[in-house]
């Protein structure tokens, strides 16, 4: 198991990188362990370890709506339980994709412009050219159970082998590029409504 993190990447949402750039509000970004750099994924593309943290360029009054969140989340197969972490910004679970359904909004999504401009693996490209889908796959942050490396993904709507049935769900190696995240945040309702009546 440990070579299989090594190798393919670790699934632990405590450890990952994703968590990391996530949380950091700094223009250099400090990693732990091997850094998000190309040569370290799949496909050798896709690197992010130059690119600011995902709150960088977030003002001192939107970081302070912010709340810090107790997530929980599985360990995977090299963690004993469930990990607790405590996070501004976070992906979801398996369990909280339920979210979507309860607020009646698809968990289908497209890429962003500037997502599309940065990727270079040229999945997306294929999955519009090949089967005429513009909807993207995303990841959450649930490690797969047996395994150290792999991660759930919200998938695309079209029918992939190792995709859960009906579940709208599929499995991959966290080291694998190109595909999305959507980040979710908690926001202190009280202080939004008071920066927006300024």
């Amino acid at each position: 198991m440990e070579l299989q993190a090594y190798v393919r990447g670790n699934s632990s949402w405590q450890k990952s990188n994703i968590r990391t750039w996530l949380n950091a509000d700094t223009e250099i970004v400090a990693y732990e362990g091997q850094a998000p750099v190309s040569s370290a994924m799949s496909e050798l593309h896709n690197g992010y370890q130059n690119e600011p943290g995902f709150l960088y360029n977030f003002t001192e009054e939107e970081t302070g709506m912010l709340v810090e969140r107790e997530c929980h989340t599985p360990g995977n197969a090299l963690e004993d339980g469930d990990i607790i972490t405590c996070d501004r910004v976070f992906l979801l679970s398996k369990e909280e994709l339920a979210w979507f359904d309860e607020a009646g909004i698809s968990k289908l999504s497209e890429p962003t412009a500037a997502a599309l401009e940065q990727d270079k693996s040229q999945w997306y490209e294929v999955s519009v050219s090949e089967y005429g889908l513009t909807e993207y796959c995303w990841w959450l942050r649930t490690p797969v159970e047996g395994y150290s490396s792999k991660a759930y993904l919200v998938e695309n709507g079209y029918g992939i082998e190792n995709a859960e049935i009906n579940s709208n769900l599929k499995k991959a190696n966290v080291g694998l590029e190109g595909f999305g995240i959507r980040p979710a945040l908690t926001i202190d309702l009280e202080s939004y409504f008071e920066y927006q009546n300024r």
